[in-house]
């Protein structure tokens, strides 16, 4: 369980990515549809990380490239530039796992677990991030 900031609208992009991680963690359970897993996975890493540049009332433009959003980040926290990788991963979810394109793909359950662990990566490192400044702000 995550506590809460005092931030309203970091709380807010927080909020919208649990909702998020947990629909795909539903759809992956209950469903063969795994694009939308992938999406959704994306998407909670997003939430996640602009929740975390709004806490650190960093601004950012309006994007939906995870790579471009982990190096605003790490500019406040180093330590997120490891996460790069994982963002590149999910940034291919954005926009092919809901249009139907030219360059089309077929998403297969460990595509769909991949999404999920790499979204994992990125949320596990903001919420301790986020639990290693509040204990520091603390003592």
């Amino acid at each position: 369980m995550r506590k809460k900031t005092k931030n309203p609208l970091a709380e807010d992009w927080f909020s919208r990515g649990d909702a998020d991680l947990d629909v795909a963690n539903i759809t992956l359970r209950e469903s063969q549809h795994f694009a939308l897993v992938c999406f959704l996975s994306q998407q909670s890493a997003e939430k996640y990380l602009k929740g975390f540049l709004t806490l650190k009332n960093k601004k950012f433009r309006k994007t939906h490239f995870l790579d471009e959003l982990v190096e605003n980040a790490s500019r406040i926290h180093k330590k997120f530039s490891e996460l790069i990788p994982f963002a590149k991963s999910l940034d291919g979810y954005y926009i092919d796992t809901r249009y139907p394109v030219d360059w089309s793909k077929t998403y297969r359950r460990h595509d769909a677990f991949q999404a999920l662990k790499d979204a994992n990566e990125i949320i596990g490192a903001i919420k301790k991030a986020i639990q290693r400044y509040r204990s520091a702000s603390l003592g």
